[in-house]
């Protein structure tokens, strides 16, 4: 349905998009820009008055960091950017490195499309090198747009022009009692965990997965506007968690790598076929 939607829109708005294209360089020729473009197997330059950079956060190859013995392990090395599906690591030991919004959405993806046997536990283990914030999207939401976007709400072009209108500093205060308020409600968003019924923070604490409630305590909203990244809006990720079927490996940061896995500072190692870098 997507890509029938964008085909739509740029027809619909008369737009001429090139798509398998690369930018070569783009040079500016007194008030105007010469935009060299590949397509095809042949360059064309264009002359054109303005050039607009829409390239997106996730434009680059990603964060990709080094340990010692990276070059000695016998398994795969990829970043996340890299991960097409989890069924290309079928029968592996995975883990993914990193415990935000990628991270989670990979190994949900490893746990629910059989890299190990149903009838074996699960082996995908998150590990966690700083802690992050989470919210249940269920509480959320509710808290953060009801009124504004929800059904029943503003109009649309009012509630942008009422969300834009307020300063991010401002709005510093306001997102803390937001916070507060969604982790309140998280308290009574039970998660089974061994017959025991926990809240959803208290389910992640048990597993040894570290909180925190943001910048200054403003859940994801600074995060979101600071780095794009150092949260997670659960929908579903964290039951698997609680339940022990994704593992969490934190408070030790990495030693090195060991031809079979990775060996942490605390002594602690985990066997790896596959590691995944949900990095940045």
């Amino acid at each position: 349905m997507a890509p029938n939607w964008l085909e739509n829109y740029a027809e619909s708005m008369e737009l001429n998009v090139w798509t398998s294209s690369t930018v070569t360089s783009v040079e500016p020729d007194g008030d105007s820009w010469n935009v060299r473009i590949a397509r095809d197997g042949s360059e064309r330059t264009f002359t054109v008055k303005h050039v607009v950079f829409a390239t997106g956060l996730g434009s680059n190859d990603g964060i990709y960091p080094t340990y010692p013995g990276m070059d000695s392990f016998k398994g795969q090395i990829l970043h996340s950017t890299r991960h097409k599906k989890a069924t290309d690591h079928a029968g592996k030991k995975v883990v993914v490195v990193g415990a935000c919004t990628s991270a989670h959405d990979i190994c949900v993806d490893y746990y629910e499309n059989g890299v190990v046997p149903e009838s074996v536990p699960s082996d995908v283990t998150m590990y966690q090198r700083g802690s992050t914030y989470v919210m249940s999207t269920k509480n959320g939401w509710k808290v953060l747009m009801a009124g504004a976007y929800s059904e029943g709400g503003l109009p649309t072009d009012v509630a942008d022009r009422l969300s834009a209108s307020f300063p991010h500093h401002f709005n510093v205060g306001l997102a803390q009692r937001s916070t507060k308020a969604i982790a309140e409600l998280d308290k009574f968003h039970s998660y089974q965990l061994l017959t025991i019924e926990r809240d959803l923070l208290d389910s992640l604490r048990a597993r040894g997965f570290q909180l925190n409630f943001g910048i200054q305590g403003t859940g994801f909203g600074l995060l979101a506007w600071s780095k794009a990244g150092g949260y997670y809006l659960d929908v579903g990720a964290s039951q698997l968690i609680a339940d022990g079927k994704i593992k969490i490996k934190s408070g030790s940061p990495i030693e090195t790598f060991t031809e079979t896995g990775i060996k942490f500072e605390d002594g602690s190692e985990i066997p790896a076929d596959v590691v995944v870098f949900a990095t940045g």
